[in-house]
């Protein structure tokens, strides 16, 4: 767009701003007249009068017309209008609907957003009211053609993310097409976000059912269906992947439906999760999956590496907690039984050898140590173990994998041995942070 003292802005809530870039008050005949002059070139002024004034005398109306023209260029700038027998926009106004016009093939840099003149209504012009109607019919119209285009020419040149956006913003314009969210659905699984695909899925049952009373066309269905089970066909000509494979095209879970049912009924009831299986068999993709279709969380690992280093798990647990949450507030002794594990936090107390199993305050040390759980979140956990045939590891592995139980009763943690690797997955709120053992060896 070039450069102009004066600038019309008629999509999404209209203003006229001047060369500094401030919005001027306008009457919203003004800000109509000239919408209707950038959309529609040099118009008679019998026209503009009886579009104006419908209900006036044409004699009147004309004479509404001078007026209003005067105003304007007194008010604002004598070069807005040029005011012959026909009326056409000056040389002083740029527009942001300039290459809209009806017939225009003239690709504009960005697409605005927001309806033609949004706010005003023009229930005294009926005339009016109509043309903008229409213009607002044929520009959302135009507006949604050039997304779709700049979508597909994105998703061609492999920029997923810039197609995302634009899918986005067609969805904003008409939030009831189908193809709308296909193309969103399609691309956010081809980005390697197949919860994002499956969400995107149930906006649309939501949108459909609230605005039209129906469910999505049986090709949106098996489109939700294919991205499920990981089956969406990609690209012919697929760019570089930015992320790994696996990640892009998930293998498809088998023979873990009732696992999944399992840990959704104890989703449901606010309890924890434990996991156990053989080495290899699934357990973490099943987590991670399971997590991700609820909305995300904290991945808290055990790592081999751990069992040489004293309370190394809990450290970076703790640590992890504390920096997903910087606001925290912990009490001083809290935070001070806290800082002999991590440092970070200040100077550790002196220990007491006294009362070797309470905190320099004389409380018990795990109420210390369990502060960030009680004064951060209620935590839902889910934890995968590998089993062994080691009867201590076994017996391990059956604790609840929360700090907290029921009633903020305290549950014992089991180091993680160097035989193993668990991964610890907590997020979500719920009343009983407690964990109940769900499913069963995946």
């Amino acid at each position: 767009m070039k450069s102009a003292p004066w600038q019309l802005l008629a999509f999404g809530k209209p203003r006229l701003l001047d060369p500094a870039g401030q919005a001027v008050r306008c009457e919203a005949r003004t800000l109509a007249l000239l919408s209707y002059l950038a959309l529609e070139g040099p118009t008679p002024r019998s026209r503009l009068a009886g579009l104006l004034w419908p209900e006036t005398a044409e004699s009147a109306a004309r004479n509404n017309l001078v007026h209003l023209l005067r105003r304007m260029a007194k008010s604002h700038h004598p070069d807005l209008i040029q005011a012959g027998e026909a009326v056409a926009l000056g040389t002083a106004l740029d527009s942001d609907l300039r290459g809209w016009t009806e017939g225009s093939h003239t690709a504009s840099a960005e697409v605005p957003g927001g309806a033609l003149l949004d706010g005003l209504s023009f229930d005294e012009q009926p005339d009016l009211a109509e043309w903008l109607l229409a213009q607002r019919e044929r520009l959302d119209a135009a507006r949604v053609g050039r997304l779709a285009a700049a979508a597909a020419s994105a998703e061609d040149a492999g920029d997923l993310e810039g197609a995302v956006a634009l899918a986005r913003r067609l969805l904003d314009l008409d939030p009831l097409s189908e193809d709308g969210w296909r193309r969103l659905m399609r691309l956010h699984y081809l980005s390697g976000d197949r919860p994002a695909a499956l969400r995107a899925y149930h906006r649309c049952q939501e949108v459909l059912a609230r605005e039209l009373g129906v469910d999505p066309l049986p090709e949106t269905r098996e489109l939700a269906r294919l991205i499920d089970q990981g089956a969406v066909q990609g690209p012919a000509r697929p760019a570089a992947p930015r992320i790994p494979l696996a990640v892009r095209r998930p293998p498809v879970l088998v023979g873990r439906a009732d696992a999944w049912a399992q840990m959704d009924a104890a989703w449901a009831r606010g309890q924890g999760v434990i996991l156990m299986g053989e080495p290899g068999v699934g357990k973490t993709r099943l987590a991670l999956d399971f997590l991700a279709e609820h909305g995300g969380g904290m991945r808290f690992e055990g790592r081999p590496g751990d069992a040489g280093l004293l309370y190394a798990t809990h450290a970076r647990t703790y640590g992890q907690v504390l920096a997903a949450y910087p606001d925290l507030e912990l009490p001083d002794w809290v935070r001070g039984e806290l800082s002999r594990i991590l440092p970070a936090l200040g100077a550790a107390p002196k220990p007491s050898p006294r009362k070797p199993r309470n905190c320099a305050s004389g409380r018990p040390r795990w109420r210390c140590w369990a502060g960030p759980w009680r004064a951060g979140c209620a935590t839902w956990s889910l934890t995968t173990c590998s089993t062994w045939t080691k009867p201590a590891w076994r017996r391990g592995l059956r604790v609840r994998p929360a700090g907290l139980g029921p009633a903020g009763r305290p549950v014992p943690h089991h180091p993680y041995g160097a035989q193993g690797r668990t991964d610890a997955l907590s997020g979500g709120d719920a009343a009983d942070p407690g964990g109940r053992r769900a499913g069963g060896p995946d």
